[in-house]
């Protein structure tokens, strides 16, 4: 009776790291091409915060607003020694040779990175859920939300010329 509760525990705990490693990866494939548009002024995370984006997506506020509240509560010395932090370490640039974080919203900038992910892990499993209940194969559940995972990630000429309209000044040698 143990050895089956453990079994089923074991098992739930591979398919979350299952799906939590393909949605990283997918993450990662469309970080790699789109970061957050960093540096375009029509539609770039500075345009949310400042609440200068341009229409359609001006109306775009729920993460930016979320991310500000929380960047707020964080109290102010905190949010001074991470904010040097992050700036010092420069994780982002170093991994990511488009990305341009801007040093007065790096905290909202990473916040919005961790939002980003949380969301597609959400969305991928709540697929694979409503696939599973549909085709009764929690196989072809798991598989067709670590797909839609991963098609985020595909890189194709025109996203690679968009993303060089972006940031010409940023190298996206590793784009192509």
């Amino acid at each position: 009776m143990q050895l089956q509760k453990f079994d089923k525990i074991v098992k739930k705990f591979m398919l979350i790291f299952l799906v939590l490693t393909v949605t990283a990866a997918g993450f990662n494939g469309f970080f790699l091409k789109w970061t957050l548009r960093d540096g375009d002024p029509n539609f770039g995370l500075e345009a949310y915060l400042e609440g200068t984006a341009k229409r359609p997506f001006a109306h775009r506020v729920l993460v930016p607003n979320v991310v500000k509240t929380i960047a707020d509560a964080i109290p102010a010395d905190a949010k001074e020694k991470l904010s040097k932090r992050l700036i010092e370490r420069r994780e982002v640039e170093k991994k990511y040779a488009q990305a341009i974080v801007p040093e007065k919203y790096v905290i909202e900038y990473y916040l919005t990175i961790i939002f980003a992910f949380l969301s597609l892990f959400a969305a991928v499993w709540v697929l694979r859920s409503i696939v599973n209940e549909v085709t009764g194969d929690k196989v072809v559940g798991t598989l067709t939300a670590c797909l839609y995972a991963l098609l985020g990630s595909v890189h194709t000429k025109e996203s690679i010329t968009i993303a060089k309209r972006i940031n010409p000044s940023k190298t996206t040698s590793n784009l192509s």
